[in-house]
């Protein structure tokens, strides 16, 4: 996974290191977009990712979603 919550394979990120630095809190808003896009859910969520030592909270528009 990427930074950005996209996917990359080892290619990739042996020739862009940098890009699967801090992957937690993108993992967590796609993950949040995705389980909200499939229970069609109408409003703005607030995403939180809790890992072993860090914390991510995040809003999801879902105005995006549209």
């Amino acid at each position: 996974m990427q930074s950005n919550g996209g996917v990359a394979g080892g290619a990739t990120i042996r020739r862009a290191p940098g890009t699967h630095r801090v992957v937690g809190p993108g993992g967590g808003v796609v993950g949040a977009r995705d389980v909200a896009e499939a229970c069609w859910h109408p409003r703005d969520l607030i995403a939180v990712d809790i890992g072993g030592t860090s914390a991510d909270i995040c809003l999801v528009s879902t105005a995006a979603l549209r």
